[in-house]
């Protein structure tokens, strides 16, 4: 507990500070032109978003690691679920060509699950994907039906994943410190988040990776879902789905 406290508190600190120094540089008068004040003002709101976002994700970890999160639905389709994010994702600027979607040959049957939140689990992977691979390269996403379990793929072509991090990616907290992802921003939280989404759903997340070469997530669901946690039917309430 203390060792989250201490890295919640260390990520808050960097918005907070960067959000005090441009409004003293403003206070003081030391924005000289309207530009100035534009841009230390820009530099304000795009700090103040990102410590809301942190503070969202944070409390969505809360909720998912007490089971608290997960609503379950009947007739819930994973291809449809796959097919919104590959649409949204792409659609973001920078991202146009670089999904390639490869649905499964035969439409998979429905789920009883949580579609915002294995929304949230399949979209921190392909937003991860996006993130540590080069700016061009392309992401292949795929779903398959194995038996009585769905799989969703996820596959890069990035840095890659060290065999030491593979295990420790899925705890709260851990980033790569190794190879060139120290500028890719984020705190941490997404793999940890899918790993306690895909788990409440009864399934499990893997990883292949081969460093500089790039990495493969899979997410394995059983199609008749049995939560291990406290999930309720749903009655309208619903997880966030990142915007």
């Amino acid at each position: 507990k203390s060792d989250f406290v201490a890295n919640v508190s260390h990520e808050l600190k960097t918005p907070i500070a960067s959000i005090q120094l441009f409004a003293e540089l403003l206070r003081d008068g030391r924005a000289k032109s309207p530009e100035k004040v534009r841009e230390y003002g820009g530099l304000i709101d795009k700090e103040s978003r990102r410590l809301t976002s942190l503070v969202d994700t944070i409390l969505d970890l809360a909720r998912f690691e007490s089971g608290a999160g997960v609503v379950v639905r009947e007739g819930v389709s994973i291809d449809a679920i796959v097919g919104q994010i590959v649409e949204r994702v792409g659609a973001r600027e920078g991202n146009g060509g670089r999904l390639r979607y490869t649905p499964p040959d035969e439409a998979t049957p429905p789920m009883a699950a949580d579609p915002a939140a294995l929304d949230r689990a399949i979209g921190n992977l392909v937003s991860n994907a996006l993130k540590y691979s080069a700016a061009d390269a392309p992401v292949d996403i795929r779903v398959n039906r194995r038996d009585d379990e769905v799989v969703v793929e996820v596959e890069d072509r990035g840095v890659g994943i060290p065999e030491a991090d593979r295990e420790q990616i899925f705890e709260r907290f851990h980033r790569l410190q190794r190879g060139p992802v120290h500028d890719v921003k984020g705190a941490g939280l997404g793999l940890a988040i899918t790993r306690f989404i895909v788990e409440a759903h009864g399934g499990r997340v893997d990883v292949a990776s081969e460093v500089g070469r790039g990495s493969a997530f899979s997410i394995t669901l059983p199609l008749r879902t049995r939560t291990r946690t406290r999930a309720r039917e749903a009655s309208g309430a619903g997880t966030r789905r990142d915007p």
